[in-house]
């Protein structure tokens, strides 16, 4: 049988652009790709920047991007080393004690220590020191017995040690060697070298689609497009994903959901408490500050700067610091105003020195603007603030020696899978392209697997 009639293309000859599962991008995808292109039409660049600011103002996980990087890794997990300095100082509780000259070392309590890690450092020839809160004496290594985790030192402060029996601390404090001797045997192993490997956190959320705007650009001569409906589902998964990095915990072992698999995370709250320096109350006067600081001294951390994300309360507090600090200098503060409509703009501090640490400190809206949780219930779960030190570290990922920020989150990006990127986005049922046995709706469903890394706690304060 022959055609009768065909209806007027009304594409002009050109194939339609079907929006579906192909061609979906969220804004912060393709405000990346727009930021590369020139002359394109400033209501583009609006609507796209409009949407991604709306996406991390006053959001929890805008609070997780002042953290400035992401690392993706192909894995499942991450592991990482959280120390990689030579620590030359035992001072754990219970790990040193003395019989005559022969000085023990109970691995066990030593922090950071692992079954099967070679930790001893000690040489013929070093220099101790040897305290116990109230005696301080010094001595010279004369023999070892790596095996037993065992020395013999000789002491220069008398014929014989005195009263240094238990819960000693031991320091090498320089060595003696004899002239035309050669060097020490071995080679001095990293002492509280921690590794940690942490599981990825997978998680999801999906909506139906209820109607809405769809925004549709031609980038690179491709359509790009999303939608009313997956501005809000990011919305909906950047809160679940913020709130597990942040306030999730680990399933003890013996739980109910340990023992169906559902092991949990270490959100930044509970890793800091746990394993960072904890300041319970508002740091409110300098002398409470100069005790923080006389911390960071202790760590022998040789950056000078530091970064303060704290709440209204904390921020008022700092402000009223850097007053006092200049005042106690015999600094005279005036302040000259001229008609100009951004004098607002040159009253208050953003940051104070403290014994040579710069502590620059912004205010998170968390606390006082609206959030996921309400302004009561997030006050309870918020701290008052973390201050950590600006720059990067040196550790080593999954075996590769990196520079990275003190905190960072990391996400598993499934490239190789055709879903890069920290989000993973999947479109079935009506209008996705075939995919799906559900017709009668679109279903949008996305996932992310991610963990936040704090690659030194100690060095992190949080105000409780």
């Amino acid at each position: 049988m022959a055609i009768t009639s065909q209806p007027v293309n009304p594409h002009n000859n050109v194939s339609p652009n079907m929006l579906n599962n192909d061609n979906y991008a969220d804004p912060f995808t393709l405000a990346a790709l727009v930021a590369t292109q020139q002359g394109l039409p400033k209501e583009i660049l609006d609507q796209i920047q409009t949407d991604c600011a709306s996406l991390v103002k006053n959001k929890w996980l805008g609070f997780l991007d002042m953290f400035q990087m992401n690392i993706g890794f192909e894995t499942d997990y991450v592991q990482f080393v959280e120390s990689t300095s030579p620590d030359y100082v035992i001072d754990d509780d219970g790990a040193v004690t003395r019989a005559g000259d022969v000085f023990t070392i109970d691995w066990t309590a030593v922090a950071g220590w692992e079954v099967g890690e070679d930790a001893f450092f000690y040489r013929v020839d070093d220099v101790i020191a040897v305290y116990d809160g109230t005696i301080k004496e010094m001595g010279v290594i004369t023999a070892i017995d790596k095996g037993a985790g065992t020395f013999t030192a000789k002491c220069r402060n008398g014929a014989a040690w005195s009263g240094l029996l238990l819960n000693l601390t031991i320091d090498v404090t320089g060595s003696d060697f004899d002239k035309g001797s050669c060097g020490p045997e071995g080679l001095l192993e990293l002492r509280k070298t921690r590794s940690k490997t942490l599981k990825f956190q997978t998680i999801k959320d999906a909506m139906q689609t209820s109607g809405g705007n769809r925004y549709a650009f031609m980038i690179n001569n491709e359509v790009k497009w999303y939608d009313d409906n997956s501005l809000e589902l990011i919305n909906r998964l950047n809160t679940k994903v913020a709130k597990t990095l942040l306030v999730d915990i680990e399933s003890v072992t013996g739980s109910g959901a340990h023992g169906i698999g559902k092991y949990g995370t270490m959100g930044l709250f509970e890793n800091l408490e746990e394993n960072g320096l904890v300041n319970t109350g508002y740091i409110t006067t300098l002398a409470h500050m100069q005790a923080i600081t006389t911390y960071w001294d202790s760590l022998g951390y040789e950056g000078r700067e530091f970064i303060a994300h704290v709440d209204s309360t904390q921020v008022r507090y700092f402000e009223a610091m850097a007053g006092l600090i200049a005042t106690s200098l015999n600094v005279t503060m005036s302040v000259v105003i001229g008609n100009t409509p951004d004098n607002f703009q040159r009253f208050g501090f953003n940051s104070i020195k403290v014994d040579g640490y710069t502590i620059h400190f912004t205010k998170w809206d968390l606390t006082s603007g609206n959030s996921p949780l309400g302004k009561n219930r997030i006050s309870s779960a918020m701290p008052k603030g973390i201050i950590m030190p600006m720059g990067t570290v040196p550790t080593k990922i999954n075996g590769v020696e990196k520079r990275v920020p003190y905190i960072f989150k990391a996400y598993q990006d499934k490239a190789k899978m055709g879903k890069g990127g920290m989000v993973r986005t999947y479109l079935t049922g009506g209008f996705a392209g075939g995919n799906g046995s559900d017709c009668e709706y679109l279903k949008i469903s996305k996932s992310t697997s991610v963990a936040l890394v704090v690659v030194c706690p100690e060095a992190v304060t949080v105000i409780k």
